[in-house]
């Protein structure tokens, strides 16, 4: 059965894989990031020297886990502009250089929408997403955690396929594509534009994914068993 969603054309950011690296927590505009790895310190706690994999998120997070305890590996298909210990260049869709259950945490901000679709000259892969949550649910060891910023939700009736540049996602969709890999959800946060916070009661989840946008982060866990 083929996915449902609508695709949109559009030449914005459709193929950026110069676009410069988050090294420092930014102080204005690309306030998503530094709001999703604080979302991810504070439920992923403590590393303790345990294994954390951080999946193309802003650079800045890898001294932040480290700081933590984490003992941080990091990937992506582009190569960072500083030298980071652990830096393996690698597509998070084919992670097949990881054996099952290696780590006991992964931290990923704003990739998952942008998996498969080329866009940062990784290769074209269908459903990219999917392939990414399967291959992070083998990687995870039994009962670990991972923070998720999937990027960008709206309040609209399917998913968007954006040209090349990203997937607008729906929650029904982001729960599909959850139970379909294993993970199990424990909570979700969504960071606002608008409010340039995250949301709290009473505010609710744009409609406007091109002009102001809403960014989801989302704890999920691999079960036991």
């Amino acid at each position: 059965m083929s996915r449902d969603f609508v695709f949109v054309e559009c030449d914005r950011h459709s193929h950026t894989p110069d676009e410069s690296f988050a090294v420092v927590p930014p102080s204005s505009g690309r306030q998503m990031y530094k709001a999703s790895t604080e979302f991810s310190l504070e439920h992923l706690g403590k590393g303790s020297g345990r294994k954390c994999l951080l999946i193309g998120s802003p650079v800045f997070a890898v001294s932040e886990f480290v700081k933590k305890g984490w003992n941080v590996t990091y990937i992506d298909v582009r190569i960072p502009p500083i030298e980071i210990d652990k830096f393996i260049q690698c597509d998070a869709t084919n992670m097949g250089i990881f054996p099952d259950c290696s780590f006991d945490a992964i931290e990923t901000s704003c990739v998952l929408s942008h998996a498969g679709m080329g866009r940062y000259g990784d290769p074209i892969v269908e459903d990219g997403d999917e392939k990414m949550l399967s291959e992070m649910f083998r990687v995870m060891k039994p009962g670990s955690l991972a923070s998720v910023m999937f990027g960008n939700i709206a309040d609209i009736e399917k998913m968007v396929v954006l040209g090349t540049c990203h997937r607008i996602y729906t929650m029904a969709e982001i729960e599909r594509l959850l139970g379909k890999t294993g993970f199990v959800m424990e909570k979700n946060r969504i960071w606002s534009l608008r409010y340039s916070g995250w949301l709290v009661r009473g505010q609710h989840v744009s409609k406007d994914y091109l002009g102001q946008p809403d960014y989801i982060s989302v704890l999920i866990r691999k079960p036991n068993g």
